[in-house]
């Protein structure tokens, strides 16, 4: 992992910091913590924005839409046998920060909401945990391109793409993950496409067939519940 460090106040690359683990490890945020903490020590900083306070939504059509969300992603993951389900949304809605915020890409980042995912396989919340952890820009993976395009996105194999096009693709392969697909919400309270839903395919779901059956089910799953 590559960490770049700036002169406090400017962004001026002084150099990168690499990280190299000796065993394999999903969750980073307490050793970065360390190091942002170090550097704030010496008048230097990394990439983290740490004006932007972590809050929670403070509207209520937001604070009232992540119960039922929860309850749809449930839903469709005890339908259908998903391993996981995640709702993400731009961090600047709800002010989540991150190791890859700077003053000039915060407005494009986007960022789980913890409390309307939904792990339905145990194996899988390190994944989760890595999601929330490293957020992505729009364009990036299925969830990022959804918001990006206004349309539903879907990779067969979410884990070959490149770590420009997705990030978190080292992860998806250590997880085993293929199929993902990226739908638009619509809050009918605030009248926007506030968040987009991402759903993992079973790890053993890999014809393109079956994933199709699975898509197609899945669809009508959201019609009825949505």
């Amino acid at each position: 992992m590559g960490l770049p460090v700036f002169e406090k106040g400017s962004y001026n690359c002084l150099g990168v910091i690499e990280l190299i683990m000796t065993r394999q490890k999903i969750n980073f945020t307490s050793k970065l913590n360390t190091i942002c903490s170090a550097l704030q020590a010496v008048n230097l900083r990394s990439t983290e924005v740490s004006s932007i306070p972590r809050i929670k939504f403070s509207t209520a059509s937001y604070k009232d839409a992540l119960p039922e969300i929860l309850e749809v992603l449930r839903a469709a993951c005890l339908t259908h046998k998903l391993p996981l389900a995640q709702t993400w949304v731009t961090c600047d809605q709800q002010g989540k920060r991150g190791s890859r915020h700077s003053d000039e890409n915060y407005r494009y980042c986007i960022s789980t909401i913890d409390e309307a995912c939904f792990v339905n396989e145990a194996e899988m919340r390190g994944f989760h945990e890595a999601c929330s952890e490293h957020h992505l820009l729009r364009g990036e993976g299925v969830a990022g391109k959804a918001f990006t395009t206004n349309q539903p996105c879907f990779l067969p194999d979410i884990g070959s793409s490149t770590k420009l096009e997705y990030p978190l693709s080292h992860h998806a392969k250590i997880f085993k993950l293929k199929g993902a697909v990226a739908i638009l919400l619509w809050c009918t309270r605030t009248g926007t496409s506030d968040f987009v839903l991402e759903f993992f395919l079973p790890t053993d779901c890999e014809a393109l067939e079956e994933q199709k059956t699975v898509l197609d089910s899945l669809s009508g799953t959201m019609r009825s519940v949505c």
